[in-house]
C-alpha cells in the first residue's frame, strides 16, 4: 500500500495523452515542502500520463491523498490512448485557484525520480522525457525555493 492505495486495485493502465493541457508544478505540498504537479489548460501542449481503472476505495483514497476538494479538485477529461487512438473520458485533479500559484517551483528528488521512472517504464516519447526533466527542477541542497521576485519561502513557512 501506497498512501493507502493498493497497487492491486488499479487496473489496465495505458500510456494516454491529454491535449490542451500542459503540466506545471506551481503547487507548493506542505507535506513535501516543495513543488508538485498539476495541469492546466494550454492551447497546442499536451499532457502524456497514464491512464488506470480504479474501484471506489481507489478514488477515495486519491481524494485524501490530494486534498480534495481544497487543494485539489476532480475534473473530467477525455485522453486519447496511445495504442489503441481510442478517446476515453478520465478522471484527473487539478489544483484549486486558491492554493495555484502564478510561478512554478522545484520538486524533491525523489518526486522528480517517480515521475521520471514511470515515464521511461511507460514508453514516453523520447522528447516529452526531455521536456519532463526541464520541468521537474529538483529542489537545491538548502531546501529553500525562489521564484522570480526572488521572495524566499523556506521551511518555516505553512
Amino acid at each position: 500500500m501506497h498512501h493507502g492505495i493498493d497497487p492491486v486495485e488499479a487496473r489496465n493502465p495505458r500510456r494516454a495523452i491529454l491535449a490542451g493541457y500542459r503540466l506545471r508544478t506551481n503547487y507548493r505540498s506542505v507535506v513535501h515542502e516543495a513543488g508538485a504537479a498539476n495541469i492546466e489548460p494550454a492551447l497546442g501542449h499536451a499532457v502524456e500520463g497514464v491512464v488506470i481503472e480504479i474501484t471506489d476505495s481507489i478514488r477515495q483514497a486519491l481524494r485524501r491523498k490530494e486534498g480534495w476538494p481544497v487543494r485539489y479538485r476532480e475534473i473530467e477529461v477525455e485522453v486519447k490512448i496511445v495504442d489503441t487512438d481510442e478517446i476515453v473520458d478520465a478522471l484527473t485533479y487539478i489544483v484549486t485557484p486558491e492554493y495555484r500559484l502564478p510561478f512554478d517551483l522545484p520538486v524533491t528528488q525523489r518526486y522528480r525520480d517517480l515521475i521520471l521512472e514511470g515515464a521511461a517504464r511507460f514508453h514516453f516519447r523520447q522528447t516529452y522525457q526531455r521536456r519532463l526533466r526541464r520541468i521537474l527542477r529538483p529542489l537545491d541542497a538548502e531546501g529553500l525555493v525562489y521564484h522570480a521576485r526572488c521572495r524566499t519561502l523556506d521551511r518555516s513557512e505553512p
